[in-house]
């Protein structure tokens, strides 16, 4: 059936079944129902097609075994060290849900798949399209940095408008990714100083990485 080989602490909860033989889209439809229910921010990733005799071997040094035909998600929260995995049998819908009590993160999380991220009291896929790009475009870019990057997206006023300012402490300069409502970024000549002062009501709502750069 099935083989657990994990030192930390867990709790296994099958929480449904569901007709036979799920399909991926039918899981990640599943999963966005599940994690619809979380308050705190988190990343949910998935592992890249059906998996069959999978062996997930983390960063403390356990592993999580399973010898059925499985779709398999990392739950990262990003908040706590708390992360789950949820994993759905192919063949008759059973979900069960791992509830790690340490940073159990996959070794291998680099290939895994972004399907879902929530950052405040909003999901990405409520942002305008073209953050919903330049988010895109960070975790691509930074997808083998989640252990040591930290990049944040802020919402807020800048001179009557609403303003994104894309924090990434890799960049060469302070404010190089401001950008107006519509995506326009703004251009600072003298004003620099102006923007740091003045401008107000900054509220984080997209939040990449766990590190500290």
């Amino acid at each position: 059936m099935k083989k657990i080989f994990l030192l930390l602490a867990v709790q296994f909860v099958f929480l449904f079944a569901i007709s036979a033989s799920i399909t991926q889209v039918e899981a990640n439809r599943i999963v966005g129902e599940r994690m619809s229910q979380e308050t705190q921010p988190y990343t949910v990733y998935a592992k890249n097609g059906v998996q069959t005799g999978i062996t997930i071997s983390t960063s403390i040094g356990e592993a999580l075994e399973l010898d059925y035909r499985c779709w398999v998600y990392y739950i990262f929260y990003t908040d706590t060290n708390q992360n789950n995995y949820l994993i759905f049998n192919e063949n008759n819908g059973n979900l069960l849900e791992v509830n790690a009590k340490s940073d159990a993160t996959p070794n291998d999380l680099a290939e895994w798949k972004i399907v879902k991220i929530k950052i405040g009291d909003k999901e990405k896929e409520s942002f305008s399209e073209w953050l919903i790009v330049k988010i895109d475009e960070i975790e691509t870019i930074h997808k083998n940095d989640i252990a040591i990057i930290n990049v944040r997206i802020f919402k807020g006023e800048w001179k009557g408008q609403v303003a994104y300012f894309i924090n990434n402490t890799l960049n060469s300069c302070m404010f190089c990714d401001v950008y107006y409502e519509e995506g326009e970024k703004v251009i600072f000549e003298d004003d620099v100083y102006s923007f740091y002062i003045a401008s107000k009501d900054w509220k984080l709502i997209y939040e990449f990485g766990k590190g500290i750069y």
